[in-house]
């Protein structure tokens, strides 16, 4: 008896796309033929199994796309407070499929002829090739390129770009994968410049060995909580993963301090689940507008009441009430002028299936955040051939909770 894996997804692949295993048997012209998939998720305290029974394709292969089956096993990681590595131990599932058959006058089941072991992380890509916007594209992903143990400048978690403009007092995060642990030399290396470029310090934030999937906490914000003086003087820093030896593991990020202009008393700052499975994060600090679209339900009753006997009148009785009140906030947000690079990036904004608003909370230390949904059905990519030099992008956010009003 002979199984053969024939196709298999990457080592490390997104779990919102397909993850197509295919083989072959040497029985599979006995009677009653089945492949037998099994297909188990590890979790630290222990393993998650389902068993698929398939019959052949007419050319005699097995084919089974166990995507579907492992999206429920995972959500997202989302926290931004202080200068640190967290885990995102939320956004991957290791997972292993058997390749069994199953035949036979009285079927039999001879399971585990063959075994593949894989990574999903939570990224939904475009298999569209000609599709606009910066998303990466599914049908020639290579996750080592994403990697920073691969052995070339591993890219952080996001289609952004690679230098970001942050007021003086924002959090930030960008998330990374390894496909080989890390070890405890290896670090991620904050450079802190002053105007002219001048290099005024380092900070080494250690790693955590034995992550898979990361994000490091970088924004201004992040710095001020845990090592404030490293900003002083500060205009512009960067952020790239280093082994101790001073090679580097992952790109260059630059960040800009740049005080937000605003005509509004609101600043509405948004971050997002990114396509790659992280969060990307922008600032719409121009004039909103605000809105309650409001849901009534009444019934009709009769007008006047009984008292003693008495059918009578009275001018506060009413005829119709109002049983059910919902109301549901929406804001129209606008951007600050944005070049063609950022309106291609923040198509993904839009099409997000997770939002969060930051919002400020003047007595506390650290800001909260509440879920939203974007409303806009629709997305025009600005370009500088087109349209003119400067544009901006005006949005609808809806609250993502209704308000509830008493019911009479």
């Amino acid at each position: 008896m002979a199984i053969t894996v024939i196709t298999q997804p990457q080592l490390i692949a997104p779990i919102y796309n397909p993850l197509i295993v295919t083989c072959s048997s040497t029985h599979v012209a006995q009677p009653n033929f089945k492949y037998v998939f099994d297909v188990y998720v590890d979790y630290p305290t222990g393993v998650s199994y389902k068993r698929f029974k398939l019959s052949a394709r007419p050319d005699g292969y097995g084919m089974i796309d166990v995507h579907r089956v492992l999206e429920s096993y995972l959500s997202y990681d989302f926290s931004i407070a202080g200068q640190s590595v967290i885990l995102n131990d939320n956004s991957y599932v290791n997972y292993r499929v058997r390749i069994g058959e199953e035949y036979g006058t009285t079927p039999a089941v001879t399971p585990n002829l063959a075994t593949i072991t894989k990574i999903a992380f939570n990224g939904a890509l475009k298999t569209s090739i000609g599709s606009g916007g910066v998303d990466v594209n599914f049908i020639d992903f290579d996750f080592t390129e994403y990697s920073a143990a691969s052995g070339t400048l591993g890219k952080f978690l996001t289609s952004s770009p690679r230098t970001i403009y942050i007021d003086d007092n924002q959090s930030y995060a960008l998330h990374f994968m390894n496909d080989a642990n890390f070890i405890s030399t290896d670090r991620v290396v904050f450079k802190y410049y002053e105007d002219g470029f001048g290099l005024i310090s380092t900070r080494n934030v250690p790693l955590i060995a034995g992550s898979k999937f990361a994000r490091v906490l970088c924004g201004t914000r992040n710095i001020r909580i845990t090592n404030p003086s490293d900003l002083t003087n500060c205009v512009l820093y960067t952020v790239q993963i280093q082994q101790v030896t001073g090679a580097t593991r992952s790109e260059l990020f630059v960040f800009e301090i740049k005080e937000q202009c605003s005509k509004a008393k609101e600043h509405f700052r948004l971050h997002w689940l990114n396509e790659l499975g992280g969060f990307d994060s922008f600032n719409f600090n121009y004039t909103f507008k605000r809105k309650f679209e409001i849901k009534k339900q009444s019934f009709e009753q009769m007008l006047g009441r009984m008292s003693s006997g008495a059918f009578t009148y009275s001018p506060t009785q009413k005829g119709k009430s109002q049983f059910n009140t919902v109301a549901t906030e929406k804001i129209e947000i606008t951007s600050d002028w944005i070049t063609e690079e950022e309106s291609k990036w923040l198509s993904s904004l839009v099409a997000s299936p997770q939002i969060f608003w930051e919002i400020e909370q003047p007595l506390a230390d650290t800001p909260t955040y509440i879920p939203v949904l974007i409303t806009n059905g629709s997305y025009q990519q600005k370009t500088y051939a087109v349209d003119n030099k400067l544009f901006e992008l005006q949005l609808e956010m809806e609250i993502g909770n209704d308000i509830n009003k008493q019911r009479q």
